[in-house]
């Protein structure tokens, strides 16, 4: 490798060539790290560092999520909350996702609209796409549990029931750093239903919806929206859906219904914000 350097009194051997070697490795990386510099230098590449430096104060870190629930919801039901114990406070929630196409989109209009919502995943979706998921948990989303692959069955076998939960749950908490504390069985379908009664014992609350969009049958944008704000009130849970299936309309019509909705004087809250502060609520 080194045939054409030789030293005064011939080529180095042994010990001193192996060091004659390595010190012509170093002398060639330190050149490089020089020339590199020079280049950046040239070309005003800007450094990780002086990014973040000049976007801190424009752009505000995101917090990430706090997927908590007070423990008497723990195995529990629920499709809203009493009027009298919240305040103007209703959910967004998203079920089926995570998509390469509507999610990102999704996130898009709340980010716009400074807005956080409840994301329910299938593990099979999030397992594709790991990365939407950490982004939404990190700009302040709850992420909750869908089931693996959102199977139409009732009746499953204990061993297929839990592993549709308690996978899912292991991947988001792999993902994300935090277990989920929400599960939403497929279809909503909760009695006599074997996942369902998993989560339960799983201490999770099980999460319905009071208003559903009804954009996964397909409803135009203008649907969507007198779906979502007719008769809309404190407690409400709305169902929303960013899966793989064809989504535009919603997309079309999520912000104008978050519009209308703060029109009305309404805040939006993560399913777990709402059951805390209804906790401390009711607390003597």
């Amino acid at each position: 490798m080194f045939a054409g350097f030789e030293r005064i009194g011939g080529r180095p051997s042994g010990v001193t060539g192996v060091w004659w070697k390595a010190s012509l490795c170093i002398i060639a990386a330190l050149v490089l790290c020089v020339l590199s510099e020079e280049v950046l230098r040239h070309f005003h590449v800007p450094r990780t560092e002086q990014i973040r430096d000049q976007h801190a104060q424009a752009i505000p870190l995101p917090k990430p999520a706090d997927p908590r629930i007070p423990s008497r919801y723990y195995g529990k039901v629920i499709r809203s909350q009493p009027q009298r114990h919240v305040g103007k406070e209703i959910c967004l929630t998203f079920d089926d996702g995570p998509s390469a196409t509507f999610t990102p989109e999704v996130l898009d209009i709340l980010r716009a609209k400074r807005v956080s919502a409840t994301f329910f995943v299938v593990g099979k979706q999030v397992a594709r796409y790991p990365e939407i998921i950490r982004q939404a948990h990190a700009e302040g989303h709850v992420i909750g549990n869908h089931s693996w692959n959102h199977i139409r069955r009732r009746w499953m076998g204990a061993v297929e029931a839990v592993a549709q939960v308690d996978k899912t749950a292991w991947l988001i908490e792999e993902v994300t750093g935090t277990r989920p504390t929400m599960f939403r069985p497929p279809f909503g379908r909760v009695k006599n239903y074997s996942m369902a009664n998993v989560a339960r014992f799983r201490y999770n609350a099980i999460i319905l919806w009071t208003i559903d969009s009804r954009d996964s049958a397909h409803a135009t944008a203008p649907e969507i929206q007198r779906n979502c704000l007719n008769g809309l009130r404190s407690g409400d849970i709305l169902l929303f859906h960013d899966g793989v299936s064809e989504r535009d309309e919603m997309v079309k019509a999520l912000p104008l219904v978050i519009d209308a909705a703060r029109g009305r004087g309404f805040r939006f809250v993560t399913v777990p914000e709402m059951l805390r502060e209804m906790e401390a609520a009711t607390s003597p």
